[in-house]
């Protein structure tokens, strides 16, 4: 009876041992079969005062992120300012984006999009877009715009505070790199591209610019291998196992 009750315990303690670790490897592998699609792109400028390389105006910078699970209709889109910086190698909290655009192809319908912005409060998104947001030639059209709520101003998009909000594609659609490859440009100040931001809390005889840039597809990191030591605890309790059952038996 003693040894039957120990081998019970024996066999209560391994399970206790083992089942985490194969629960958390089931986890792992079942995460790195959703395959991500991803783009990026960079806005720079402005264009217009590149000829003066030391003014902040003339090294503008914002980065543009977008993930999304192959086969799925949410994509996540992330905005962040990376430049100019200051002589410590800062981006200044003055600097913000008081509006960001992009469009996007043709084969999609903006209408088909609903938007929802997570960060910061207050900010809103209006698709087909018109308007002259400082862009220096008059008007602009991009197939979307994000900016602060009108009357608003005190939810800055700056370094501390990057924009991110989400699009999902209604009545069936998918995200796709298509989507965002094949959209057309638009046209403003001296540049284009298929994205643009207009930027403010510059100092210099140019208080404000803007930025233009093109999506990239950008390739996402191989799903990672399980660490050596993590292979080799499994390993091991493998091991032990078919021990001890040799050993009942």
């Amino acid at each position: 009876m003693r040894s039957i009750l120990n081998r019970g315990i024996e066999r209560s303690s391994f399970a206790a041992v083992l089942v985490p670790f194969t629960v958390a490897a089931v986890v792992v592998f079942a995460s790195q079969s959703a395959v991500a699609g991803m783009m990026g792109a960079t806005l720079t400028g402005d264009a217009r005062y590149q000829s003066d390389p030391g003014a902040e105006v003339a090294n503008l910078q914002v980065d543009v992120a977008i993930d999304w699970v192959d086969g799925t209709n949410i994509a996540n889109w992330m905005v962040s300012i990376v430049g100019p910086v200051d002589s410590m190698g800062d981006v200044p909290e003055r600097i913000k984006i008081g509006s960001f655009y992009a469009n996007l192809s043709d084969d999609i319908d903006i209408n088909d999009i609903d938007f929802l912005v997570s960060q910061p409060a207050g900010w809103t998104i209006t698709k087909s877009y018109t308007g002259n947001p400082g862009a220096g030639g008059g008007q602009i059209s991009f197939d979307f715009a994000a900016a602060d709520a009108p009357g608003g101003g005190n939810n800055p998009v700056n370094v501390l505070t990057p924009l991110k909000f989400t699009s999902t594609i209604n009545g069936g659609g998918v995200w796709n790199e298509d989507i965002f490859l094949n959209a057309e440009s638009t046209s403003g100040a001296e540049d284009s591209g298929q994205l643009g931001a207009h930027i403010q809390g510059i100092v210099g005889v140019q208080t404000s610019g803007f930025v233009f840039g093109d999506y990239a597809k950008v390739t996402p990191a191989p799903d990672p291998v399980p660490e050596p030591s993590s292979l080799a605890v499994f390993g091991c309790l493998a091991v032990f196992a078919a021990g001890r059952r040799r050993r009942r038996e």
